[in-house]
């Protein structure tokens, strides 16, 4: 079963709606994404677009505390 989208956006408040904004980069070309959530499977869910590993600049929303952004090696 194959579902429709209208434009990309109702695809991400589908399918990545922890996503809050979006943006193509240049020189080095990547994706800028701002999250607001810290859930590794919903992270992994985003991650899973990037087949090279190399194209995806996650950033966590300002509500995210900082330890939480250093994760293990900051502490």
């Amino acid at each position: 079963h194959k579902t429709e989208f209208n434009s990309i956006d109702d695809w991400m408040d589908k399918e990545l709606p922890f996503v809050i904004s979006s943006a193509i980069l240049k020189n080095p070309d990547r994706l800028h994404v701002i999250v607001k959530t810290k859930d590794e499977d919903m992270i992994a869910k985003l991650k899973a677009f990037d087949t090279t590993g190399e194209l995806l600049e996650i950033e966590y929303s300002e509500s995210t505390p900082v330890k939480e952004l250093l994760g293990s090696k900051g502490e």
